[in-house]
């Protein structure tokens, strides 16, 4: 009973920290390049990405290339591929 307590916490933690890194997300002003607060709030939105992470034990691996951008996550299940010279790292489904 206790540890389904804690799980259940644990689970609303991680949901209010989804949904605020959502709502933050939404009203972003993607079309506003001149928005005097933008470094601070790509900041904000790249700690709760970070927190939310932690939360969810899984590692963000930033990769950008000049052909794209990506956002891949790592686990055991990975794999490595080269791409034009450029280590890849996917995830095998």
């Amino acid at each position: 009973m206790v540890s389904s307590i804690h799980a259940e916490k644990k689970d609303s933690k991680k949901m209010k920290v989804l949904e605020s890194l959502i709502g933050m997300i939404q009203k972003f002003p993607y079309d506003d390049p001149a928005y005097d607060k933008l470094h601070e709030d790509l900041d904000r939105i790249r700690g709760k990405f970070k927190h939310l992470c932690s939360l969810l034990n899984v590692q963000p691996d930033f990769k950008i290339s000049a052909e794209s951008s990506g956002l891949h996550f790592e686990d055991d299940r990975r794999t490595k591929t080269k791409h034009k010279g450029t280590d890849v790292r996917m995830l095998s489904v």
